[in-house]
């Protein structure tokens, strides 16, 4: 590619040396000849080149080299007084100022124009100004023309994501970090088909530390993510300091999730500081838990907490390092900022120690009215009943979780209760998940909340967590004295409290309450010796307690307990049990013989859909009887793989092992009901497709038929205006395509299926009807049955009535029975015709797209030979004999043209000619049959360009291979030495 000045001034030696110096990795565009101050204010002629991302100033000859080179957001400020001066201020580390004269006013203006509409084009949603800072251009009048220009400039389609990847890639290249495919393809592809707004750093964890830094770089100017998470990622120093550049500059990101990512003090003075500058930041969400902070990290942070204009969302600084001396200053940030108060939802301050120190900014922020819906502070040694003081001032009307294990309750033996923590309870509207496990609580303390709880009409359906508390017999006893009647709990955790002998009368209280459906008593049994009359009492009673028909649990957790052999006795009250829908029997050593016997209870129960067992040293024998019995189960769907006995299995006798997991994974999957799904993600990818491959060679050929339009444009010659107006009319449609298969998805999405659902009902009524009637005959038969052979028993009056009131009850199809089975039904419909209509909405689309792309190519030749002929431009001359040599060059590839395709068509059908002449006798036997040269009634004739399309289209939706992969690969060259006592040796290099 020669300058836009001519050939004259840079000749094509130099060009060449260039090319050849820069290499197929650059796609450079204009060259111009430039004098550059060097030192002494000498000026130095070069080649300047531009690229997409980045100028380069090269000698001006043909063994040519890269003086210097940068990427235009290094560019801090540019300026252009004189009509044929450019300096250009670089940013920080360059911090380089480089002045250069033009040949000509009009090449200045060119390198302005492509520098900016470079950026427009990479960052289209971004102003200029906030990338180069500082653009000065006199006069105003140049300036004002050079941004009209730039605002008349059509913006191709954004892509994916907010244009991530050609984002990335600039990113890639301003940091000289190799530019990876996969991460293109999973944002493109994955991240567009699952309409994610998260960017998650774990997604890349497999690549080099320095690849995550253009993957964050990529964010500061993009407006599709609004979330930057890692998690468990240690975070090298360079791609925290990106981190912190994206905050100076995005005004999308809302949450910074940093999870134990190993950033220090230092990282929250820097993100102090972005914050404070980025005036438009959007962030309501952080998240900077285990990460060692401290006091100095806290200190900084709060002071920019303060100034947020909007407050923020979440605020989740768990196990930091922090103690109460930091708190005071977070504390007041919380207390200065205005809209603390009605924008913090949740706080999570938990795993840092405030003993003994002063909370009481954080406790006056507690106590002033709030919105905090969730609050964590465990493990933070504060006083309870100082927090619940602050609580029952100014959390009541909107916390909803409330976690507090692991601290302490300064309460002595015999005292009264502080009135505020039964005020707490007894006042707060909205609590559905309390947390006061591993707190040592009294039992009397115990009582008060559960009462407290139960006294409050406007609580409903609470989670309590009570574990770990040391209750022991005394506290069983108090919680077993005041639970039965209890309205409004509806999960409760005893677990580890050392309950032992308890356990039996609070399961006989608990089994009168008809609002609990989940229960804990994991943990409680071990002081008691298996076998010994004290254990047997207890296992009876949570046999009966499982028995009983008439509780509302539906949930139950017995592990850890170390019942051993007593645990079959609870297995086999799971057989006919009807009620429980979860069961967890982890931690009990029931070895084979449990599992042959929770085999034998599933074979007969109906109700149980999940069922936990690790930790009961269960062997390959025991996960095949449990697998067998699967073949007769259809409702159990969840089944926690036993990763403990799993793995002592697998030494033992690893084939039937895994035989058995695999054939149970299987059964449960069976016993999934099928459901309907949305066709959003499948539409979502297609679109994602389509862009990757087709949209972006329409692009191309649009700006190809453009460009040779506009050297026409003077032409006069009828038959030249009449096919520059058939192509823009192919152009209009080829804008138009982008959005055909959202159109068509939007058809189908349209349409109307209450038709159908009727007909569905109509149904399902009828089937009902029919299943209602025979149900009703059934037990008409029974009862003849009865009659006929116990009738000295039926001649019972009031016994006969008993039972057939039972058998009217029991005779009934459940509320959702029919329903489930219908939307059962119709999932499945439904799901066949969304996948039939995403089948027909491609075919549309891509075949009609095909035949513009072959319009396009085809006027974009004619249009070419017509330049050729009226002299319109070396370029399309170039094009031209490229033509007639019979090559084409597409994406810097050379491709051939129909006239060599045909050829080697010709070619191939002689080819086949002669092997069907060897073929004959099996074809005729019908052993072979030859492929149709039809293709949906059109016969298949395709350009080089389809041919490439096509191709790519395949290729695209298969995932690059991961760089750590190649990076894996080796060649094995095998040398052969012969010796000199004749002994000849090999030799294996990678």
């Amino acid at each position: 590619m020669s300058s836009s000045g001519g050939p004259e001034e840079i000749p094509p030696e130099v060009v060449a040396g260039i090319e050849q110096c820069l290499g197929e990795r650059v796609q450079h565009g204009p060259m111009y000849v430039v004098r550059v101050e060097g030192r002494q204010q000498r000026l130095d002629s070069k080649v300047m080149v531009l690229s997409p991302h980045r100028m380069f100033l090269m000698a001006q000859r043909s063994n040519t080299k890269i003086d210097f080179e940068f990427n235009y957001l290094e560019v801090h400020t540019l300026e252009n007084t004189k009509p044929l001066q450019l300096q250009f201020h670089l940013a920080y580390p360059s911090n380089k100022s480089i002045k250069m004269t033009t040949v000509k006013p009009e090449d200045t203006r060119s390198i302005i124009e492509y520098i900016l509409m470079s950026l427009r084009k990479t960052f289209p949603q971004t102003c200029l100004d906030k990338m180069i800072p500082k653009i000065c251009i006199q006069p105003p009048e140049r300036s004002t023309s050079i941004h009209n220009a730039i605002d008349r400039m059509t913006i191709p389609e954004q892509g994916p994501c907010g244009g991530f990847t050609q984002m990335y890639q600039c990113m890639c290249d301003l940091h000289g970090e190799a530019y990876q495919p996969e991460v293109a393809w999973d944002v493109d592809t994955i991240y567009l088909s699952q309409d994610s707004k998260e960017l998650c750093l774990n997604d890349f964890d497999h690549l080099e530390s320095r690849d995550l830094v253009p993957i964050v770089a990529s964010l500061m100017y993009n407006s599709w993510f609004t979330k930057l998470t890692a998690t468990n990622l240690k975070l090298s120093s360079d791609t925290s300091k990106e981190i912190k550049k994206v905050m100076t500059k995005s005004s999308s990101i809302e949450y910074l999730v940093l999870d134990n990512v190993g950033i220090r003090w230092d990282f929250a003075k820097e993100l102090s500081t972005a914050l404070l500058a980025n005036t438009n930041t959007a962030l309501r969400h952080i998240d900077l838990s285990n990460n060692l902070l401290d006091d100095r990290g806290i200190k900084h942070l709060s002071g920019e907490i303060s100034k947020l204009p909007n407050g923020l969302v979440t605020l989740r600084l768990s196990k930091i390092g922090m103690t109460a001396e930091s708190t005071v200053q977070l504390g007041k940030a919380l207390l200065e900022n205005n809209f603390m108060p009605t924008s913090l939802l949740s706080l999570d301050l938990s795993g840092n120690a405030y003993k003994d120190g002063d909370i009481n900014n954080l406790t006056q922020f507690l106590a002033t009215p709030n919105a905090i819906t969730h609050l964590n502070l465990s493990d933070t040694e504060i006083p309870l009943d100082s927090i619940f003081n602050a609580l029952y001032r100014g959390c009541c009307a909107n916390l909803s979780h409330l976690t507090l294990s692991g601290n302490t309750f300064s309460y002595r033996r015999n005292a009264a209760v502080p009135q505020t923590f039964k005020q707490y309870f007894a006042t707060t509207q909205a609590l559905k998940v309390l947390n006061l496990s591993r707190n040592k609580l009294p039992p009397d303390v115990v009582k008060e909340v559960i009462l407290g709880i139960g006294s409050n009409v406007n609580l409903t359906d609470v989670e309590l967590d009570l574990s770990s508390n040391e209750l022991k017999v005394e506290g069983g006893r108090v919680v077993e004295s005041c639970i039965a009647n209890v309205p409004n709990i509806a999960k409760l955790n005893l677990s580890d409290n050392d309950l032992s002998t308890s356990v039996a009368s609070l399961l006989d209280w608990i089994s009168q309450n008809q609002v609990i459906t989940s229960l804990d008593i994991s943990q409680n049994l071990t002081s008691l010796r298996p076998g010994a009359k004290t254990m047997m009492k207890v296992i009876d009673a949570i046999v009966t307690f499982i028995q009983n028909e008439d509780t509302a649990l539906t949930s139950l957790s017995v592990a850890g307990n170390k019942l051993k052999f007593e645990t079959i006795q609870i297995i086999n009250a799971l057989g006919s049990n009807t009620t429980l829908t979860s069961v967890d029997l982890s931690g009990n050593g029931m070895g084979d013989i449990g599992a042959r016997m929770l085999a034998k209870a599933l074979m007969i129960n109906t109700k149980l859909n999940t069922v936990s067992l690790d930790n009961n040293a269960i062997t390959a024998k025991g996960f095949a009887d449990i697998a067998d019995a699967l073949e007769r189960n259809y409702t159990l769907k969840y089944m926690p793989t036993p990763v403990n006995d799993v793995s002592q299995a697998l030494r033992s006798d690893a084939n039937k092992t895994q035989a058995a997991l695999q054939k149970i994974q299987t059964l449960l999957q069976r016993n999934h009901s099928p459901h309907k799904f949305s066709d959003d993600q499948a539409f979502r990818l297609q679109q994602g497709f389509l862009y990757t491959t087709s949209h972006q060679l329409v692009d191309q050929l649009v700006v190809q038929i453009q460009d040779t339009s506009k050297d026409l444009a003077d032409c006069s010659k009828e038959e030249v205006q009449a096919d520059i107006n058939t192509a823009k009319d192919i152009i209009a449609d080829a804008d138009n395509s982008k959005q055909l298969l959202a159109i068509l998805h939007k058809v189908a999405l349209d349409s109307e299926d209450s038709k159908m659902m009727e007909k569905l009902e109509e149904i399902v009524t009828h089937v009902q009807d029919t299943a209602r009637t025979r149900l009703e005959s059934n037990v008409n038969g029974m009862l003849e049955g009865a009659n006929e052979h116990c009738s000295h028993m039926m001649k019972d009056t009031e016994l006969k009535m008993e039972i057939e009131s039972l058998c009217q009850e029991k005779k009934q199809l459940p509320e959702r029975f029919m329903q489930d089975v219908m939307e059962q039904v119709s999932a499945a419909i439904f799901n066949r015709i969304s996948q039939a209509n995403l089948a027909v909405a491609s075919i549309i689309s891509d075949t009609i797209i095909d035949e513009i792309i072959e319009q396009l190519t085809e006027y974009q030749e004619k249009l070419a030979a017509h330049a050729v002929e009226y002299g319109s431009g070396k370029a399309s001359f170039c094009n031209s004999k490229a033509a007639k040599s019979g090559e084409i060059t597409v994406n810097g590839e050379k491709e051939t043209t129909d006239e060599d395709a045909e050829k080697k068509d010709e070619k191939r059908e002689q080819e086949k000619e002669e092997l069907g002449k060897l073929l004959k006798p099996k074809e005729e036997d019908g052993l072979l049959k030859p492929k149709s040269k039809k293709e949906g009634g059109r016969k298949v004739r395709r350009n080089p360009t389809q041919r490439m399309v096509l191709e790519k289209r395949r290729s695209v939706k298969v995932r690059p291979r991961s760089s750590v992969v190649r990076r894996g690969e080796y060649r094995i060259i095998r040398l052969f030495h012969l010796d000199t006592t004749g002994h000849l040796t090999a030799f294996l290099i990678g």
